[in-house]
């Protein structure tokens, strides 16, 4: 009799506790980025989100703390939730007396942000959170993870990856898709600007109208910067 009261109670237990699990939702469960930036902007600041939901028919009350973080020596991050705003630091984790309870309503949730300074350094990081309920019971796991790159690297990688076709241009010409495209201008020999064109992945930009030549290409990206400069010559057909 006693081991089925133990029985009982222990799966009691066990049903409360996935119950608990299932009232809250993380969402993203892992949240991962990877941002190309200025990176001569030291204040550049990049921000990444997770979701906390409570799906329970009841109001519940949850806390998080600092789990692991390994970042380089020269980032700076922070995090904020519901209520307030904490500075993260290397020798000193974010404990889960910290932190306030989070009181949500049925439905309610709130976002544990994480804000990312690469100080002018390119290189990645790694931040885990736990979610804590009423019971300190850890209840989810939520990992951050960000790859930092500098843009003028990536700009002059992708300037060696421009490629135009066909060339001579007869009619049109196309591009192998890139992603740093934001708009193309067409230059004549004389330096002045003949056409502009909005860059679309797979479009046919359109020269049959300019008088054949040799024209410089200007690809810019989407802050208005020459990422490269490409010349073409316009060869179409007489009529």
């Amino acid at each position: 009799m006693k081991r089925i009261i133990l029985l009982f109670l222990g799966l009691s237990l066990w049903t409360g506790l996935l119950r608990g699990q299932s009232d809250i939702v993380v969402f993203p469960k892992i949240v991962e980025q990877e941002v190309a930036v200025d990176l001569s902007n030291f204040e550049k600041e990049i921000v990444l989100r997770s979701k906390i939901i409570n799906k329970a028919a009841h109001p519940i009350s949850i806390r998080w703390e600092q789990d692991f973080m390994d970042q380089p020596f020269e980032w700076q991050a922070d995090v904020s939730d519901k209520y307030y705003y904490y500075f993260l630091y290397d020798d000193e984790r974010l404990k889960v007396e910290d932190v306030p309870p989070i009181d949500l309503k049925p439905g309610e949730s709130f976002d544990l942000t994480l804000y990312v300074y690469p100080r002018g350094r390119a290189n990645s990081a790694s931040y885990f959170f736990n979610i804590i309920d009423a019971r300190d019971s850890v209840i989810a796991r939520i990992p951050y993870y960000i790859e930092v790159k500098d843009r003028k690297e990536r700009m002059k990688h992708s300037s060696n990856v421009i490629k135009i076709f066909p060339n001579p241009a007869e009619g049109f010409f196309e591009l192998a898709p890139n992603d740093n495209i934001k708009q193309i201008n067409l230059y004549n020999a004389l330096g002045s600007k003949t056409i502009s064109y909005e860059y679309e992945p797979s479009k046919k930009y359109d020269v049959s109208k300019i008088p054949n030549g040799l024209y410089s290409i200007e690809f810019l990206d989407e802050y208005g910067h020459i990422i490269t400069t490409v010349r073409i010559i316009v060869n179409n057909p007489r009529a």
